[in-house]
């Protein structure tokens, strides 16, 4: 089965609607948290970050119960803080304050248990503990900050050839250089810098950094074989930069 809503998981392998309205008993509590981790990767990938961090937010430590030792535990950390992170930096949401701050809880509480897993038994997740690092550097403004970490999430992905989170590292990149230049010309340029099509300048004032990187995750999501993602990053770079 299909489904037109990006993070709605409904399909042969898993049906949420199935899932959520049944009493699972013990041994259905561990497909609960599986369908939880698979919701939060469709949460990360499509940007519904409230979504996946409304799931992890008091979640996580019924994850690392139910998960303890295998290998999906790191990624619910990965993408559970992520969503956390990101939706705690969205300026365009108009939560509040108090929400805000639980999520960027959140985000750290992920942050803490990735991060001692990753120095401790698993480096293969260095570049996503990275990406966390930039992701809570934007949430407290360190704009400049957020922008060598998240180039350096993008080079470790890229040497571990890990191409899925290279490109999500390049796409959040991008939107970040975007939000510093719109910042820097006072917001007036509606619809972001204007760009060549290869990337480039169109005026001396208008950095495309951010329209190359982004350009560069799109190419690395078609390579992954993820067409809906592409799609989507499509229309999200033609919003932001132009056609």
């Amino acid at each position: 089965g299909t489904s037109n809503h990006t993070t709605k998981l409904i399909g042969d392998a898993i049906d949420e609607d199935e899932i959520l309205g049944q009493d699972l008993g013990e041994m259905g509590k561990a497909r609960l948290v599986s369908f939880k981790i698979h919701k939060l990767m469709c949460a990360t990938y499509f940007g519904e970050y409230e979504v996946g961090a409304d799931l992890v937010e008091g979640a996580m430590d019924d994850i690392v119960v139910q998960f303890a030792g295998l290998a999906m535990l790191p990624m619910a950390a990965f993408y559970g803080g992520f969503c956390c992170y990101a939706a705690a930096s969205d300026k365009t949401s108009g939560r509040s304050k108090s929400k805000r701050q639980r999520y960027l809880r959140g985000g750290r509480k992920c942050q803490k248990m990735l991060k001692g897993w990753t120095q401790t038994f698993n480096p293969n997740y260095t570049h996503n503990l990275k990406l966390l690092v930039a992701e809570e550097e934007r949430c407290h403004g360190k704009a400049e900050k957020a922008i060598a970490s998240y180039r350096r999430a993008v080079q470790w992905a890229n040497q571990q050839g890990i191409m899925h989170d290279q490109a999500l590292a390049s796409e959040r990149l991008a939107t970040l250089l975007l939000e510093v230049n719109n910042a820097k010309s006072n917001g007036s340029a509606k619809g972001g810098p204007r760009c060549h099509a290869d990337g480039t300048a169109g005026d001396a004032d208008a950095s495309c950094d951010g329209r190359r990187e982004m350009k560069d995750s799109i190419k690395l999501y078609r390579l992954w074989g993820a067409n809906g993602k592409v799609k989507a990053s499509e229309a999200m770079k033609n919003k932001l930069w132009g056609s």
